[in-house]
């Protein structure tokens, strides 16, 4: 089965037919004062084909933090969800229309006794769970962060934006596997007066009968977030150079190929500091193969 796209917190689960995989888990923050999770992958889409073995299956569950769900194993084939909105989660894969990837998202924390802050864009977090003698910016789109004077250390949350998923849309219902989660990170910095451009990342696109596209990556001044991976589609990502089969039997090697051209692998977090990202899921190739194979002798069976 397709496999989810992976999280900024776990990988995403392997897709084993019919079912697909789950999507890696976000990290949770509490710059805020309490915690809130990003960049969840998003869950692959289950494998709706009538002729699959063990039936309809079901669809990948969304990571905490923003993954998108993926659409149902149903007759109808019901669409994947979207990654949330500022939240850089993957989106949710689908065997119908895929959904896109959630948006990406900038934070900032300054102690008010040393900074004066006098932005324009962004918004002023409020609520009792800021600590005493911080404010908060949050930024849902891309602005300037502009100090107007003092300096001090700065807190800071960047996460990419989630990658779309990838879908089949053709009669098989092959489904698709899910977008990968946002890069997060998450430090400190020491920061004057001055104006510093924030960069908000669109999620990457999903659709019908595609492979979902990677999102985009969030910027704030030198600190950067790259945007998920897309999930695997219906589209071949293996060139196939179309052969004449010696017999109404293709070869189990012809089978294999076809197979493989079709993998649907769960997109991979953006590449994140310090570290190498967590790849998505993988899709179950030997399964992929069989059900395939499946399929040809369901096919010679009704020729008969």
């Amino acid at each position: 089965g397709p496999a989810g796209g992976g999280g900024a917190g776990a990988v995403g689960g392997d897709g084993v037919v019919p079912k697909g995989g789950d999507g890696g888990a976000g990290v949770a923050n509490s710059i805020t004062g309490s915690p809130v999770t990003y960049a969840g992958g998003g869950g692959g889409g289950v494998e709706s084909a009538p002729s699959i073995p063990g039936g309809l299956g079901s669809n990948g569950t969304g990571g905490a933090g923003g993954g998108g769900q993926a659409g149902p194993g149903t007759t109808t084939r019901g669409n994947g969800t979207a990654g949330t909105t500022n939240t850089g989660g993957g989106a949710g894969g689908s065997s119908y229309t895929s959904g896109a990837g959630g948006s990406g998202v900038v934070l900032v924390s300054y102690q008010t006794s040393q900074i004066t802050d006098d932005s324009s864009d962004g918004a002023l977090e409020s609520g009792s769970s800021i600590p005493s003698g911080y404010a908060i910016r949050k930024f849902t789109a891309s602005g300037t962060f502009s100090i107007a004077s003092g300096s001090g250390n700065v807190q800071y949350v960047v996460v990419g934006a989630g990658g779309g998923a990838g879908s089949d849309g053709a009669t098989a219902g092959f489904g698709g596997g899910g977008g990968g989660a946002g890069g997060f990170l998450t430090g400190t910095k020491s920061m004057s007066a001055g104006d510093y451009t924030v960069t908000i990342g669109s999620g990457g696109t999903g659709g019908s009968n595609v492979q979902g596209t990677d999102g985009q990556s969030s910027v704030f001044d030198t600190i950067t977030a790259s945007g998920g991976g897309g999930g695997g589609g219906s589209q071949p990502i293996i060139p196939i150079t179309q052969q004449t089969p010696k017999s109404q039997d293709d070869t189990e090697e012809e089978d294999f190929q076809l197979a493989l051209a079709f993998r649907k692998d769960g997109g991979r977090v953006g590449l994140m500091e310090g570290g190498m990202p967590y790849e998505g899921g993988i899709m179950d190739l030997e399964s992929g193969r069989q059900m395939y194979f499946l399929g040809k002798l369901v096919k010679k069976a009704t020729r008969a």
